[in-house]
């Protein structure tokens, strides 16, 4: 305990002394109560305050818990609109890229077509050549074309 006052009430609280009869508490000459009393007396506010406080810890937990709740559900509500509208460009963009990429496609096929179209097939040539080809082979084949150029 500490003196709390400058007079003799500080003093008094820190000099309970035993009168002269062995084993018996004296009186706080202020309040007229035993030793046994005051301590308890102390005791129990301690413990009031001790209970008061661990209520305000309670109180102030819940407070916080509310608070990271609503902010979490902030966060969250704000999270999933931009994540919405980010999701939703990309797919739009997605989309054209698929759709130019089919343009495109379809551009290179027509093109390679048009190429494959404009070469012109000279059948003769091509049965000699694959004449020429089976006849290394070991394989019985026609005589080859005069006129395709021979390998020597």
């Amino acid at each position: 305990m500490s003196d709390r006052g400058t007079g003799s009430e500080g003093a008094g609280v820190k000099a309970l002394v035993k009168d002269g009869k062995a084993g018996t508490a004296a009186k706080a000459p202020w309040t007229g109560i035993g030793e046994a009393e005051i301590q308890a007396n102390v005791l129990g506010h301690l413990l009031k305050i001790e209970a008061d406080a661990a209520a305000m810890v309670d109180d102030a937990q819940a407070e916080a818990d509310r608070r990271v709740a609503e902010s979490e559900k902030l966060n969250r509500a704000r999270y999933d609109e931009e994540y919405g509208r980010e999701a939703a460009e990309l797919d739009r963009a997605f989309d054209e890229e698929i759709i130019r990429i089919r343009a495109d496609y379809q551009a290179q096929l027509e093109a390679y077509r048009k190429t494959l179209d404009s070469i012109s097939v000279d059948q003769g040539r091509f049965s000699a050549l694959m004449d020429k080809f089976l006849a290394s082979s070991g394989a019985a084949a026609p005589a080859m074309d005069p006129g395709y150029p021979q390998d020597t």
